[in-house]
């Protein structure tokens, strides 16, 4: 079954490529993951496995990307195109991650929480810019998403947003210091100091999880 998932796609792309339809531009690849999705949604539920839930998802976004793709193919693509993009991806994953908590799908919800905060976080921290060309809205909201992270952590109950929050946390830090005293402190101190905020924001999510997490599961 599982080499079947693998092969539904080259076979409707050579498919596609028989009737004169290009597998390889955006509006063949849509066709691809569209007709994928069906496939995987109609298996899932004609088979009741979570096995076919990753590839429903792959499928899924690799539509939402070929399609707004596809959108602009011909046209000037918007500003932080790519990364409003990844916002939305990852809105969706952990809104999936918390519907999958709901039906008791264990092994998706950490999945889609950790895809979905890396995404989400990943992009709101390139949209933050760096300097000089700094988004001062996204710079001041920044640290308030890091906060809402952990506090969503556990709030979920979750070790995946707990990681992943302490990882960006950690590029925060770093970002901030090379960005505004690496000059003022010289590079030295400035990791230095960075280093110690870092060992701090680690060991407070090491507390946070063994307090607040381990404790509840």
């Amino acid at each position: 079954m599982t080499i079947s998932l693998v092969t539904y796609p080259i076979g409707i792309g050579t498919t596609l490529d028989l009737v004169g339809v290009s597998a390889m531009e955006m509006g063949g690849l849509t066709i691809i993951g569209s007709i994928l999705f069906i496939i995987y949604f109609a298996s899932y539920f004609a088979f009741k496995t979570w096995l076919f839930l990753p590839f429903i998802v792959a499928a899924g976004s690799s539509v939402f990307i070929t399609f707004t793709n596809l959108l602009f193919e011909n046209a000037l693509t918007p500003k932080h195109f790519n990364e409003y993009r990844g916002l939305v991806l990852g809105i969706t994953y952990i809104a999936l991650g918390y519907y999958f908590s709901l039906v008791r799908k264990p092994s998706m919800v950490s999945i889609m929480y950790f895809l979905g905060f890396i995404l989400f976080l990943g992009a709101s921290i390139v949209l933050t810019g760096f300097k000089p060309n700094i988004n001062v809205f996204w710079q001041f909201a920044y640290p308030f998403l890091l906060v809402l992270t952990f506090y969503v952590s556990v709030l979920l109950q979750s070790k995946e947003i707990l990681i992943v929050g302490t990882i960006f946390t950690f590029a925060e830090i770093l970002k901030l210091t090379s960005e505004y005293f690496s000059q003022s402190l010289g590079w030295p101190i400035a990791l230095i100091i960075a280093g110690l905020v870092i060992m701090g924001v680690g060991y407070f999510s090491f507390e946070v999880n063994k307090r607040l997490i381990k404790q509840h599961s």
